[in-house]
Order: structure tokens, then C-alpha cells, then sequence
């Protein structure tokens, strides 16, 4: 049931997505820019607005910040709704789950927008920041045994998508075509991969393990390449 529902979730933003990319490219960044301003952002040309001259409204803003907020809620009972002593793994979980209702409030409250102003900051860096911690936190943290298959099939997806939503914002003009389309999609989407990630942890954390469900491991002939200190790490 699970399945089909996240199954059919993609399917919809899929489509969501294609259309907003074939608005962006046949009409204009200032038609399409209606779907993807922040909520509270100042009036911007093209985009509906109060009398106040603020959105009342943000759909990809609204649409992210809940699969962030999700995420992180999920994150922190894979962390805290086991009866058993307090783990790595669930110090990993509970600081992946802060960074996510992190990201949540920060999409829904701009803050890394208010923060760059208050302090002169290029506001991609603070967001950069973010995913470099996340990255650190892992490096730290990580061992096979807290994850299933799906969990790192999951992360390497999610991953992988926020990177590139990070690169569209650095490396692509502000002039390129799409532009706007593609780093609010990929930001959408990475948010959506993010929760499913933390429907598979808590599936796996909380019921899964105790159903006799195996941890993920490498194939042995991947894992005999990891330096021996490395493989002791990653398999204590």
C-alpha cells in the first residue's frame, strides 16, 4: 500500500514537473515564476500579489517544506520510538531529522534569505553549509547495520538530486532558460526523495530490524577493496 502510494505521488509530480518545465520554456520565466515564488517574498512583476505587495502563497514552497517537515518527524521517531538504549544510529537519525525541519523552516521562513542579508553572505552558501554537515554527520556516524538496501538506495537518490539542484543554483546563469524551473524542481524533488527515505527508516527502524529484515552489506568482493580500518568502521 505503501508503495503504490509513494508510486503514485511520483507520478503526479512528474507530471507537475513536465508542465511547469513546458510552461517555463514556451511562455515565460515570468509566467511560470507565479508557482515558484516563496511565500512572503516581496511583489515581483508578473506575480500575484496582496494589497500589501506580499505573496499570500507559495505552491512549491508549500509543497517542500512539508515533505521536508514530514521527513524530519519521521526521522525523529526512527531516532526516539524504540524501547532500547540510545545508539549511533539514533543520534544519526535525530541530527538528520533537526536538518530537515531545518530545511523545512527555512524554505517556508527564507531563512537563509533574512540570514545573507543579516550577515552579507552569498545565500547559496548557507545552504551549502547545510548539506556539508549533513555529509559530515554521515561520514561520522554511518555503519552498515543501520541500514536496509532500500534506505541507501534512497539516500544515494536523494543525494544525488540535491547535489544537482546545488549546482544548477551555482554553475547556471540567472539568464539560462528554465533556469528557474529546474533548481525549484530538483529542490521539490529532493524533498520528496528525502521523505521517502524517512518512510523506509522508520519502516525499517521500528518494525522492519525486528522482523528479522536484513541490514544493507556490500557485495564481499567491493567490500574486501575498503581499507581494513575502514571496513572495521563501517561493519562494527
Amino acid at each position: 500500500m505503501a508503495c503504490a502510494l509513494g508510486l503514485f505521488a511520483a507520478l503526479l509530480l512528474v507530471i507537475y514537473s513536465i508542465a511547469l518545465m513546458v510552461i517555463d520554456a514556451t511562455q515565460s520565466r515570468d509566467f511560470v515564476r507565479i508557482f515558484f515564488t516563496d511565500i512572503g517574498m516581496p511583489y515581483k512583476e508578473a506575480a500575484y500579489a496582496a494589497a500589501d505587495g506580499h505573496i499570500g502563497y507559495g505552491l512549491n514552497t508549500t509543497l517542500s517544506a512539508f515533505f521536508f517537515a514530514s521527513a524530519g518527524v519521521m526521522m525523529f521517531f526512527s531516532a526516539l520510538g524504540r524501547r532500547s538504549t540510545f545508539d549511533r544510529g539514533d543520534l544519526l537519525f535525530l541530527l538528520q531529522g533537526m536538518l530537515l525541519i531545518y530545511l523545512a523552516a527555512d524554505d517556508r521562513f527564507l531563512l537563509h534569505e533574512r540570514f545573507s542579508q543579516q550577515f552579507y553572505l552569498y545565500s547559496s552558501i548557507i545552504i551549502l553549509s547545510v548539506m556539508v554537515l549533513n555529509l559530515f554527520i554521515y561520514i561520522i556516524l554511518f555503519r552498515f547495520k543501520y541500514f536496509n538496501n532500500q534506505m541507501v538506495k534512497m539516500l544515494l537518490i536523494t543525494g544525488s538530486v540535491s547535489a544537482l539542484a546545488a549546482g544548477v543554483d551555482f554553475f547556471i546563469p540567472l539568464n539560462f532558460p528554465v533556469r528557474l524551473s529546474l533548481e525549484d524542481l530538483l529542490k521539490l524533488w529532493s524533498a520528496f526523495f528525502f521523505l521517502l527515505f524517512a518512510w523506509e527508516t522508520a519502516r525499517f527502524r521500528l518494525i522492519g530490524r525486528f522482523c528479522g529484515e536484513e541490514s544493507f552489506m556490500p557485495p564481499g568482493h567491493l567490500l574486501r577493496h575498503f581499507p581494513s580500518w575502514l571496513r572495521a568502521r563501517l561493519t562494527s
